[in-house]
């Protein structure tokens, strides 16, 4: 099963289960200075080129949840 870098630390209910190891692509981006596109472009699997110049906006998704993502924008 796939998790995403940002869910793959969440604990397994069943230890017997184990987790399979995630690898991220990047590095974790400077938090020094303005950041320009999204903030995950360069650890993302489905990264596209506008999430490299383009910060997604936030958009609900269901109630009470928002996401801010150009795949779900």
């Amino acid at each position: 099963m796939w998790r995403r870098p940002q869910t793959a630390a969440a604990p397994v209910p069943d230890p017997t289960l184990g987790m399979a190891r995630v690898e991220t692509r990047d590095a974790v981006p400077t938090p020094i200075g303005p950041a320009r596109g999204c903030p995950f472009a360069g650890r993302c699997s489905k990264v596209m080129d506008v999430r490299r110049t383009v910060t997604p906006l936030a958009v609900a998704v269901a109630p009470n949840h928002v996401v801010s993502c150009h795949l779900y924008g």
